[in-house]
C-alpha cells in the first residue's frame, strides 16, 4: 500500500515525535543505571556503607527492575506504549525525589527501588514502539538509533556527574532528574502514538503488502498463555542465557564496580577515573548506535553477538591480567572503549527475540528475555561485592579484582559458545516458520 505524500508526512512527523519522547525516558533509565559508582563517596559521607551494602543498594535499581518485568509485558500489550511509559516516568520523578532527600540507607534503597519500577518499562516500550511504526527490516536500525540518547545517558552518569557534584550537591542532581521526569510523564501522555492507526494511518505491515500478525486479542488470558508460550519456545532460550550474561556483566562493571578498581588498582582519583568511564559510555554510544545497522545489513544476529562476546572476552582478560604486567594508560583507555561494546547486545537480542516469537505480543517476547537479563543485573554486583569483602582480607589492588573478574573471563566465553550456536533469523520474524508449526504439531 502506498501512501500519499500528505499522509507520509504524517506518519513522519507522529512517528518522530513519539519516538524522541520514549527515547528521552529511555535516557534516564542509563543515567540512573550507572550513577551509583560515581557518588558512591559521597554518599558514604551520609551513609555508613560495606562493599556489600554499597553493591546491594546498586542492586535496588535492578531487582524491582528486574521483578516488574513480567507483568509490564502483559501491561504493555494490553494498554499501549502511551500510558505505561507516562506512569513510568511519574514513578521515576518520585523515585528521585525521594532518593535525593534520603538520610538513611533504607530511604536510599527505597528511593532507588522506585527508580527501578519506574525506569523498568521505557527499553521495551521502545521495541514495541519500533515494530508499530518501522518497516521489519529496520528494526534493529531504528532501536539502534535510540541509543544515542539511551547510552547518553550512561555516558553522562560518568565525568559530567562527576564534574557536575564536585560544584553542587549529589541532591540537586536528583531533584532536576525529578523535575524533568514529571515533564516527560506529560509529554508522553498527551503526544506519544501506539502506532500509525492511531492517526487514522494504516498499519506498517499493511503498507509493506504483508500479513499483519500483530493484531490479537488483548485479554489477559490470552496474553498470559502467550507468555507461556513464549517460555516454551525453544530458541528463547539460548538468547536468555547470553542475555544474563551480557547484562549481568555490563552492570558489574559499568553500574557499579568500574570506578571503585580504577581507583584502587590504578590509584586514580574519582574525577579521572569516570574519565575512563566516560570513555566506555563513549564506546557504548558508539557501538550501540552501529551494532544494530550491522546486522540489518549482513542480515545476521548470530555473528554480532558472537564478536560482542568474543571482545569481551579480550577486555575481561586484560582488566584482570594486565595491570603491573602489559597494560599501559593508552591501552587501559581503549579497553575501556571497547567494554561499552558490553551493553550493546542487548539490542540485537530484542530484535532476535521479535522474530522468534509471535509479533502479536512484542511485549511479552522484549520482557521476556530482559526480565532473566536484569536477574543477573540484580545479583551479581552484590556477588561481586561478597566476593571483594571475602578475599580483601588476603589479597588487595589488582591481586583481589583478578579473583573476581576471572568469573566474568570464563562466563563471557559461554556466551560466545551459545551465540555461535544460534539459529540465525537472518533479521525476519521466523516465529510461523520456526515455531508455529512444531506448536501445531
Amino acid at each position: 500500500m502506498t501512501l500519499t505524500a500528505e499522509q507520509e508526512k504524517k506518519l513522519k512527523i507522529r512517528r518522530t515525535v513519539s519516538f524522541i519522547i520514549v527515547a528521552l525516558a529511555y535516557f534516564f533509565v542509563q543515567f540512573h543505571r550507572s550513577t551509583s559508582g560515581v557518588i558512591k563517596a559521597d554518599l558514604e559521607q551520609t551513609i555508613t556503607m560495606t562493599a556489600t551494602s554499597f553493591a546491594t543498594l546498586s542492586s535496588m535499581y535492578f531487582y524491582p527492575y528486574m521483578l516488574m518485568q513480567l507483568p509490564l509485558g502483559v501491561l504493555l500489550d494490553k494498554f499501549g506504549v502511551r500510558r505505561i511509559i507516562a506512569a513510568g516516568c511519574l514513578l521515576t520523578a518520585i523515585g528521585s525525589l525521594i532518593f535525593g532527600s534520603a538520610g538513611s540507607f533504607g530511604m536510599a534503597c527505597l528511593g532507588r527501588a522506585l527508580i527501578g519500577i519506574g525506569v523498568c518499562a521505557p527499553v521495551t516500550s521502545m521495541q514495541k514502539l519500533i515494530s508499530a511504526w518501522w518497516k521489519e527490516s529496520k528494526n534493529a536500525t531504528a532501536f539502534s538509533t535510540s541509543t544515542i540518547l539511551g547510552h547518553g545517558g550512561a555516558l553522562v552518569a560518568q565525568f559530567p556527574l562527576a564534574w557536575i557534584i564536585s560544584s553542587v550537591s549529589w541532591r540537586v542532581v536528583f531533584f532536576v532528574c525529578m523535575g524533568i521526569s514529571l515533564l516527560l510523564a506529560i509529554l508522553c501522555w498527551f503526544f506519544v502514538k501506539n502506532g500509525p492507526e492511531e492517526i487514522g494511518l494504516p498499519s506498517i505491515a499493511q503498507m509493506e503488502g504483508r500479513p499483519d500478525h500483530t493484531k490479537a486479542s488483548t485479554s489477559f488470558k490470552d496474553i498470559i498463555k502467550a507468555m507461556g508460550h513464549t517460555y516454551a519456545n525453544k530458541y528463547m532460550w539460548p538468547v536468555i542465557i547470553v542475555m544474563m550474561i551480557h547484562q549481568g556483566l555490563q552492570s558489574l562493571f559499568s553500574s557499579t564496580f568500574s570506578v571503585p578498581y580504577l581507583r584502587e588498582v590504578y590509584g586514580y582519583t574519582t574525577l579521572q577515573a569516570t574519565g575512563f568511564t566516560t570513555a566506555m559510555m563513549a564506546g557504548m554510544v558508539v557501538f550501540g548506535f552501529t551494532v544494530g545497522r550491522v546486522s540489518d545489513a549482513i542480515k545476521s544476529r548470530k555473528a554480532v553477538l558472537a564478536f560482542i562476546s568474543g571482545t569481551m572476552i579480550v577486555c575481561w582478560s586484560c582488566l584482570a591480567f594486565g595491570p603491573g604486567r602489559f597494560m599501559s594508560e593508552p591501552l587501559l583507555w581503549v579497553i575501556m572503549f571497547l567494554m561499552g561494546m558490553s551493553g550493546c547486545g542487548v539490542q540485537i537480542m530484542f530484535s532476535y527475540s521479535r522474530e522468534i516469537n509471535n509479533p502479536a505480543y512484542v511485549g511479552v517476547a522484549v520482557t521476556a528475555v530482559n526480565f532473566t537479563g536484569m536477574v543477573c543485573s540484580a545479583f551479581m554486583p552484590t556477588v561481586c561485592g561478597a566476593l571483594i569483602d571475602r578475599n580483601a582480607v588476603n589479597f588487595s589492588g589488582a591481586a583481589l579484582y583478578q579473583r573476581v573478574f576471572l568469573m566474568c573471563i570464563i562466563l563471557s566465553a559461554v556466551a560466545f559458545i551459545i551465540c555461535i550456536c544460534l539459529k540465525e533469523t537472518h533479521c525476519k520474524n521466523r516465529y510461523y516458520e520456526f515455531v508455529k508449526p512444531k506448536q501445531a504439531a
